[in-house]
């Protein structure tokens, strides 16, 4: 015969067990807790200064201590909100309750915004020598940009200039292929600007003459002789398209028994005075640019009195 106590203290162990098996943990500080924490904000920034603002989520309900934010890439300001401060790269936003976390990564990128140049005008001569110019990025922050890549550069007209690349992917030299004007324009990401490009032919060397040409102009002694420039003449050795303007004329050296005072002058119009003596005299041309952005002298015109 089967004891009936025995029976009902066994029925009673596994009731009890499988009660127990079925709690559930309600302790949301407690690892062992049912709970999804997920982070909402954006993924990508692109600006250094940007300021991103993530909340947590969570089901069921967070009812415990306020979340704790921390963050790579980023610095907090408070509530969820950060201020981005690593330029490039990936950064990451965490939050905490008590034993749950959370992770939520950005793409941290600078996007070009605006572009500057160093010269705002670049202007140089004819002579094939090269004239460096750079361009510096900013982002929407007016922070620099250090990453460069897919800056592009185009002159509009290669027939005035041309440009090649230098070690610097900011920098280029520029070249000339011929007097006149043109555009470089420069673009990246959202940013898009130009410079402007004048190639001047300033005149290095001259040639004067009354009635003819030659290397020398003769005058008879005491005499006059009135200087004018024929042709002005670029460090290529072609000719000036644009004349500049001849500001005035100064004897530099004079070949003679006396002083130059007291052998042949020239005034500043150009008019050649001799003496009794003969005397070959070095006469340079002062200059102007007809826009009035560069002067200067050049030599030599050679005039003998005989």
């Amino acid at each position: 015969m089967i004891n009936l106590r025995i029976v009902v203290a066994v029925l009673a162990v596994l009731v009890l067990g499988s009660a127990c098996g079925e709690f559930a943990v309600v302790n949301p500080y407690d690892p062992r807790y049912s709970i999804t924490v997920t982070i909402s904000g954006p993924d990508s920034a692109f600006s250094v200064g940007d300021t991103l603002q993530f909340a947590v989520n969570t089901t069921p309900p967070w009812v415990g201590t306020p979340p704790v934010w921390t963050a790579s890439g980023l610095t907090s300001l408070g509530g969820g909100k950060f201020r981005v401060v690593q330029a490039g790269g990936q950064g990451a936003v965490s939050v905490q309750l008590g034993p749950h976390k959370a992770v939520h990564y950005i793409t941290l990128t600078q996007i070009a915004v605006t572009l500057r140049f160093s010269v705002d005008t670049l202007r140089f001569n004819a002579d094939d020598q090269p004239r460096p110019f750079g361009v510096s990025a900013f982002d929407s922050s007016g922070t620099e940009i250090g990453d460069l890549t897919g800056l592009r550069f185009a002159a509009r007209d290669t027939q005035v200039a041309k440009y090649v690349e230098v070690p610097s992917p900011s920098q280029r030299n520029m070249y000339s292929v011929g007097a006149g004007t043109t555009w470089v324009v420069v673009s990246k990401d959202l940013a898009r600007d130009s410079m402007f490009v004048i190639v001047r032919q300033l005149p290095a060397a001259f040639e004067c003459s009354t009635a003819s040409p030659s290397d020398q102009l003769v005058m008879s002694l005491q005499d006059s002789l009135q200087l004018s420039v024929t042709r002005w003449i670029d460090s290529t050795g072609h000719t000036v398209e644009s004349p500049p303007v001849t500001t005035g004329w100064i004897m530099r050296e004079v070949q003679a028994y006396y002083p130059p005072g007291e052998s042949m002058e020239v005034t500043p119009t150009g008019m050649v005075y001799s003496n009794q003596y003969a005397n070959v005299g070095t006469m340079n041309a002062q200059w102007r640019t007809q826009d009035s952005t560069a002067q200067g002298e050049v030599g030599s015109c050679y005039v003998r009195s005989e």
